[in-house]
């Protein structure tokens, strides 16, 4: 055992009190030097002290000691789990808090102990340094509780804002759903004519294709349909990922003449959509399920060749999703 208990550390990582305790010599700075000795007989602990006498005890229940020392009665009791405990006596009880620093008596501060680098304090010193330290401690603990506090506001803040947030992108997907809804219930309704109807339905798989590509890339644009045949072709003649759309000019200069003759019929602010919406439609029964999305998506890199997309093109690429029962997902970085 190291003398003095220099270099052992507590509980708290500090320097235990300065003290010696041998088997029959205690040494400390406030008890001095004393020989004891310390045997058991008949269930009571009997020790002697060449300083403070002899002293008789016996534990009568969990953590309370009875004793006789000197022929003077002594009540002893220690209860509780954690720093706080009660303390039994017959003076009276008392509660107090261990810390770092020591044991501060909150019912009589006398009482209460401090430890300065191994070196035990006792009464009024002892109560003025545990009272410096529970004083920075509370400091100490009033800035993290503010600091926490702080955390704990600015999280429910941003959980709030993030709620309305996406409420607010919530009530605007399902306003721009139900104004989607209610074209697309519209652009139906119109273009059910017979006229109209009896000739897309007529399309091959070749027709209606053309359709597609010269209402999105030319109309979209505020093009005519027969102005851009040409440009069109060369686009997909020379880009090797545009494979699907390749089509005889004479498809498309036919098929161009057909839709100004039925755009030309229409009695509507939109006959343009309303044309895409039947070919769209038309294009689901008669194109390969797997071939159409591939198609769709060649046809919106076709546009891109001549530059972003207008909004005319945006709503049609809507239309088309929506006629054809596609999902289509824009992945243009603005």
């Amino acid at each position: 055992m190291k003398f003095g208990n220099i270099g052992k550390k507590d509980a708290y990582g500090k320097q235990r009190r300065i003290e010696h305790r041998g088997k029959y010599l205690r040494a400390s700075r406030t008890g001095g030097i004393s020989l004891r000795a310390q045997t058991k007989a008949a269930g009571f602990n009997l020790s002697v002290n060449s300083r403070r006498g002899v002293r008789v005890s016996r534990t009568v229940a969990k953590s309370t000691q009875v004793a006789m020392q000197n022929g003077r009665f002594v009540l002893r009791g220690r209860y509780g789990k954690g720093p706080t405990k009660m303390n039994l006596s017959k003076s009276g009880v008392t509660f107090s808090t261990r810390n770092r620093l020591g044991t501060f008596n909150w019912v009589k501060p006398q009482r209460s102990s401090a430890k300065i680098a191994g070196v035990q304090l006792r009464g009024k010193n002892a109560v003025l340094f545990q009272l410096i330290y529970l004083f920075f401690a509370s400091l100490a603990a009033l800035v993290a509780f503010l600091c926490k506090l702080i955390v704990l506001i600015f999280q429910v803040l941003s959980a709030l804002v993030s709620a309305a947030v996406d409420y607010q992108r919530g009530r605007q997907i399902a306003k721009a759903a139900a104004i989607r809804d209610e074209r697309n219930a519209s652009l139906e309704a119109d273009a059910y004519n017979p006229s109209i109807h009896s000739q897309i339905e007529s399309w091959d798989w070749e027709q209606c294709l053309a359709a597609l590509i010269l209402i999105l890339c030319a109309w979209g644009r505020g093009q005519e349909a027969d102005t851009m045949i040409d440009a069109l072709q060369v686009c997909i003649r020379e880009d090797k990922d545009l494979a699907a759309l390749k089509i005889d000019r004479e498809v498309l200069v036919e098929v161009a003449q057909s839709l100004s003759a039925l755009r030309a019929a229409i009695d509507s602010e939109e006959p343009e959509l309303i044309l895409l919406s039947r070919a769209a439609a038309h294009g689901q029964t008669i194109l390969e399920p797997q071939a159409l999305p591939e198609i769709v998506l060649e046809i919106d890199e076709l546009m891109l060749k001549e530059g972003r997309r207008t909004e005319g093109q945006e709503a049609m690429l809507e239309v088309l999703s929506d006629f054809a029962a596609l999902s289509f997902m824009d992945t243009e970085t603005n």
